[in-house]
Protein backbone atom coordinates (compact mmCIF):
# COMPACT_ATOMS: atom_id res chain seq x y z
CA UNK A 1 0.00 0.00 0.00
CA UNK A 2 0.85 3.49 -0.25
CA UNK A 3 2.90 4.80 2.32
CA UNK A 4 4.34 8.13 3.30
CA UNK A 5 6.84 6.73 5.77
CA UNK A 6 8.27 2.87 5.33
CA UNK A 7 10.84 0.22 5.91
CA UNK A 8 11.51 -1.73 3.03
CA UNK A 9 14.00 -4.57 3.66
CA UNK A 10 15.79 -7.01 0.14
CA UNK A 11 18.21 -9.55 -0.20
CA UNK A 12 20.09 -9.36 -3.97
CA UNK A 13 23.11 -11.41 -5.40
CA UNK A 14 24.21 -10.69 -9.44
CA UNK A 15 25.98 -12.74 -11.77
CA UNK A 16 28.40 -10.24 -12.52
CA UNK A 17 29.91 -7.35 -11.75
CA UNK A 18 30.93 -5.72 -14.93
CA UNK A 19 28.47 -5.90 -17.41
CA UNK A 20 24.44 -4.51 -17.40
CA UNK A 21 22.94 -2.46 -14.82
CA UNK A 22 20.01 -2.74 -12.21
CA UNK A 23 17.88 0.54 -11.30
CA UNK A 24 16.03 0.04 -8.14
CA UNK A 25 13.35 3.12 -7.84
CA UNK A 26 10.64 3.98 -5.03
CA UNK A 27 8.29 5.56 -7.18
CA UNK A 28 4.86 7.75 -6.33
CA UNK A 29 1.38 6.82 -7.57
CA UNK A 30 2.43 8.59 -10.95
CA UNK A 31 5.50 7.05 -11.42
CA UNK A 32 7.77 9.36 -10.49
CA UNK A 33 11.18 8.39 -8.72
CA UNK A 34 11.92 9.55 -5.48
CA UNK A 35 15.13 7.33 -4.87
CA UNK A 36 17.20 5.20 -7.06
CA UNK A 37 19.39 2.66 -6.51
CA UNK A 38 21.72 1.23 -8.95
CA UNK A 39 24.17 -1.19 -9.27
CA UNK A 40 25.93 -0.38 -12.29
CA UNK A 41 28.33 -1.80 -14.85
CA UNK A 42 31.34 -1.27 -13.03
CA UNK A 43 30.53 -2.78 -9.56
CA UNK A 44 29.41 -0.15 -7.91
CA UNK A 45 26.20 0.56 -5.77
CA UNK A 46 25.07 4.19 -6.58
CA UNK A 47 22.37 6.48 -5.38
CA UNK A 48 20.70 9.27 -7.11
CA UNK A 49 21.81 12.45 -5.69
CA UNK A 50 19.95 15.62 -7.24
CA UNK A 51 21.60 15.48 -10.35
CA UNK A 52 24.67 13.52 -9.24
CA UNK A 53 24.92 9.99 -8.42
CA UNK A 54 27.12 9.12 -4.83
CA UNK A 55 28.96 6.13 -4.66
CA UNK A 56 28.03 3.74 -1.56
CA UNK A 57 29.56 0.29 -1.94
CA UNK A 58 31.17 -1.81 -3.92
CA UNK A 59 29.55 -5.65 -5.18
CA UNK A 60 30.96 -8.77 -6.36
CA UNK A 61 29.25 -10.84 -8.26
CA UNK A 62 27.95 -14.39 -6.29
CA UNK A 63 27.36 -12.45 -3.26
CA UNK A 64 24.15 -11.68 -1.14
CA UNK A 65 23.79 -8.03 -0.43
CA UNK A 66 20.62 -7.87 1.86
CA UNK A 67 19.39 -4.73 2.25
CA UNK A 68 17.03 -2.37 4.79
CA UNK A 69 15.39 0.98 3.21
CA UNK A 70 13.54 3.18 6.12
CA UNK A 71 12.26 6.22 4.08
CA UNK A 72 10.08 9.26 5.08
CA UNK A 73 8.74 10.89 2.65
CA UNK A 74 7.32 14.02 4.70
CA UNK A 75 10.96 14.74 5.52
CA UNK A 76 12.21 13.74 2.37
CA UNK A 77 14.58 11.54 3.97
CA UNK A 78 16.32 8.14 3.57
CA UNK A 79 18.58 5.84 4.95
CA UNK A 80 20.17 2.63 4.09
CA UNK A 81 22.31 -0.39 5.35
CA UNK A 82 23.44 -3.43 4.15
CA UNK A 83 24.40 -6.86 5.74
CA UNK A 84 23.46 -4.75 8.89
CA UNK A 85 26.39 -1.77 8.02
CA UNK A 86 24.96 1.63 7.50
CA UNK A 87 25.99 3.14 3.99
CA UNK A 88 23.68 6.05 3.42
CA UNK A 89 21.86 7.74 6.50
CA UNK A 90 19.85 10.93 6.03
CA UNK A 91 19.86 11.22 2.25
CA UNK A 92 17.48 13.45 0.66
CA UNK A 93 15.22 12.18 -1.94
CA UNK A 94 16.74 13.10 -5.30
CA UNK A 95 12.92 14.40 -6.23
CA UNK A 96 9.69 15.36 -3.22
CA UNK A 97 6.90 12.39 -3.85
CA UNK A 98 3.97 12.48 -1.66
CA UNK A 99 4.14 8.86 -1.04
CA UNK A 100 5.70 5.91 -1.95
CA UNK A 101 3.34 3.53 -4.03
CA UNK A 102 5.55 0.95 -5.42
CA UNK A 103 9.03 -0.23 -6.14
CA UNK A 104 10.56 -0.65 -9.03
CA UNK A 105 13.19 -3.20 -10.52
CA UNK A 106 14.17 -2.08 -14.26
CA UNK A 107 17.54 -3.34 -16.19
CA UNK A 108 18.66 -0.63 -18.28
CA UNK A 109 18.07 3.13 -18.26
CA UNK A 110 15.08 4.92 -18.03
CA UNK A 111 12.90 4.65 -20.82
CA UNK A 112 11.64 7.98 -21.97
CA UNK A 113 11.07 7.21 -25.98
CA UNK A 114 8.34 7.99 -27.50
CA UNK A 115 7.50 11.35 -25.31
CA UNK A 116 5.54 14.33 -25.94
CA UNK A 117 7.85 15.55 -28.37
CA UNK A 118 8.48 12.67 -30.71
CA UNK A 119 7.68 12.58 -34.38
CA UNK A 120 4.12 11.02 -35.20
CA UNK A 121 5.01 9.89 -38.44
CA UNK A 122 8.92 8.19 -38.27
CA UNK A 123 10.49 6.26 -41.23
CA UNK A 124 13.67 4.99 -38.97
CA UNK A 125 14.26 2.37 -36.70
CA UNK A 126 15.95 3.22 -33.32
CA UNK A 127 19.55 3.44 -33.17
CA UNK A 128 21.07 -0.34 -32.16
CA UNK A 129 17.66 -1.51 -31.70
CA UNK A 130 18.05 -5.75 -31.48
CA UNK A 131 21.64 -5.58 -31.69
CA UNK A 132 22.88 -8.13 -28.70
CA UNK A 133 24.58 -6.61 -25.20
CA UNK A 134 25.84 -9.32 -22.84
CA UNK A 135 24.58 -11.21 -20.22
CA UNK A 136 23.61 -9.80 -16.83
CA UNK A 137 21.26 -11.60 -14.27
CA UNK A 138 20.22 -10.41 -11.13
CA UNK A 139 18.17 -12.46 -8.51
CA UNK A 140 16.07 -10.70 -6.19
CA UNK A 141 14.95 -12.57 -2.78
CA UNK A 142 12.73 -11.83 0.25
CA UNK A 143 11.30 -8.53 -0.65
CA UNK A 144 9.26 -6.88 2.14
CA UNK A 145 7.65 -3.86 3.42
CA UNK A 146 6.29 -2.33 5.99
CA UNK A 147 4.21 0.80 6.07
CA UNK A 148 4.55 2.97 9.29
CA UNK A 149 2.46 5.64 8.18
Amino acid sequence: PAAKKMNMEFSLTTAQNNTGMLDIEFQDAKGTAGIRITFDSTGSVLTKAGARYKNIMKYKAGEQYNFKIQLDADSRVYSISVNGKDVLKAALLFVPVEAISRIVFRTGQVRRYPDIESMPDQDFDVPNAGDPVNKAAFFIYNLNTQKIR
